[in-house]
């Protein structure tokens, strides 16, 4: 079974989040992707945050951030979507959100927060070209 990201309706763009945390380590990554209509990534994020949460604190934390990533670079998002299910965002199945995962992957080797805009990080290039994965 393929499974496909579902873009934003016209004008709009889309936040992609998702977290990732290895037992034993004190520290969550988070990821977060932002596009537009038609599939074109606006934005991308990878943060680790130290401390340890339940996962559907940390998927809060990352729509958080990604949020506050999205107002920083001026960007308004009509829609976010994580793979964790609560509150009033959709959740969606995780293969959906492979970019989003994993740049909260690669946020766990981080020392330091990363954002790209209008530009797609290296460690996401194959999931978002291939088209199948947010």
């Amino acid at each position: 079974m393929h499974l496909f990201l579902v873009l934003p309706s016209a004008s709009s763009l889309k936040l992609n989040v998702d977290a990732s945390a290895v037992p034993g380590l004190d520290f969550v990554g988070l990821g977060a992707v932002m596009r537009d209509d038609s599939g074109f990534v606006m934005g991308a994020m990878a943060k680790k945050v130290h401390g340890i949460y339940s996962p559907h604190l940390a998927e809060c934390l990352a729509i958080r951030y990604g949020l506050q990533f999205a107002a920083d670079s001026g960007l308004h998002v009509h829609t976010a979507d994580s793979a964790h299910g609560g509150g009033s965002c959709s959740a969606i199945p995780c293969l959906v959100n492979g970019a989003a995962h994993a740049l909260a992957r690669h946020a766990l080797a981080l020392n330091f927060k990363r954002f790209w805009l209008e530009e797609i990080p290296y460690c996401i290039s194959s999931i978002v070209v291939n088209g199948v994965c947010s």
